[in-house]
């Protein structure tokens, strides 16, 4: 539903702008792997909320660009309107803007975005990005890690590399998954933000990445693909190849060890499942995770480590002194 006066608001000042000539017409273009390029941008809670403020897309031929008061002014508006959709109980927004600084943005307030492909008469497809912040989330720290003792067993067959394998871990999680909600224009976009980073206007530390878990044959088996926001990072998508017995299991417990050895805070689980429970996951409300997100979203912590057998990782889990449980 419509959030109010101030909504409406914000939307007007959104249409005097268009009208005013700060925003170029744009197109939804393709690149090379046939993802949307750059729709225009809005953001819409619900389908009927409001849209976050329009920023210049890239025009056919003559972008527009704002001026610095421009972009004080979308910020400041961007940020009224996260408050607004954190407040109404819907869970998820949509754009039609795959843009990579977009959507490291949304990140960092506490979105995790999705995609969607709509048919449109006998026109292409249209895809749009959704961005979602359930109100209830899972969230895993270190010190509830669960690790069964055949995963300590198995473990030691594997290695662990990070950002080696990125285009082969989306590919083995299209195959295992099917597109889903991971369609090509949320394929570009993540691609770009791995090879490029966040390139926006803000001081904000948001990256894509992927963790991947080898066997002795040098055979990727699985892997998981997310992204950090200063010390958190957000799994999304992960894969395991299905002639493997338990290497899922292994991954996913070697990510949480690797991702503690590297100083990270904490992990975002995202949606609300039943596996991730047996990990150790706990459930937490959207406010709470958002509160505890804006703790640790500007640390700085490297996102760098060299491949690492298996055995070493569980050993640093079992080395490791068991600290009281954080505020959380």
């Amino acid at each position: 539903p419509p959030l109010g006066p101030a909504a409406d608001d914000a939307n007007e000042r959104r249409r005097e702008r268009r009208q005013g000539g700060h925003v170029g017409e744009v197109r939804q273009s393709r690149d090379d792997d046939g993802g949307l390029a750059s729709p225009r941008r809005g953001l819409a809670a619900g389908g009927a909320g409001p849209a976050l403020p329009v920023q210049p897309g890239v025009a056919e031929q003559h972008p527009v660009v704002p001026e610095m008061d421009g972009l004080r002014e979308r910020d400041r508006e961007r940020s009224e309107l996260y408050e607004e959709f954190l407040a109404q109980p819907e869970a998820y927004s949509w754009t039609l803007d795959f843009d990579g600084d977009l959507f490291c943005e949304l990140a960092y307030e506490g979105f995790l975005s999705t995609s969607l492909e709509l048919g449109v008469g006998s026109s292409e497809p249209l895809q749009v990005m959704l961005p979602w912040n359930d109100p209830k989330r899972n969230t895993l720290d270190w010190d509830e890690l669960h690790v069964s003792k055949q995963v300590r067993k198995r473990a030691k067959r594997y290695s662990m590399t990070i950002d080696t394998a990125y285009d082969e871990v989306m590919l083995q999680c299209i195959r295992m998954h099917g597109e889903g909600w991971l369609y090509r224009g949320l394929r570009w976009l993540l691609r770009g933000v791995f090879r490029n980073g966040y390139r926006g206007e803000r001081d904000i530390q948001v990256g894509v990445h992927s963790f991947e878990l080898w066997d002795h044959d040098g055979r990727l088996v699985a892997g998981d693909l997310g992204y950090t926001v200063g010390a958190v990072y957000t799994s999304m998508t992960g894969f395991r190849l299905q002639d493997t017995q338990g290497a899922g299991e292994v991954q996913l417990v070697l990510t949480a060890a690797l991702l503690e050895k590297m100083g990270y805070a904490w992990w975002d689980l995202g949606m609300v499942m039943k596996y991730k429970a047996k990990l150790g996951a706990r459930v937490v409300s959207r406010d709470a995770f958002v509160e505890r997100l804006r703790r640790d979203r500007d640390r700085r912590v490297a996102f760098s480590h060299e491949r690492i057998p298996g055995g070493e990782l569980m050993a640093a889990l079992r080395a490791r002194p068991r600290p009281e449980a954080a505020e959380r």
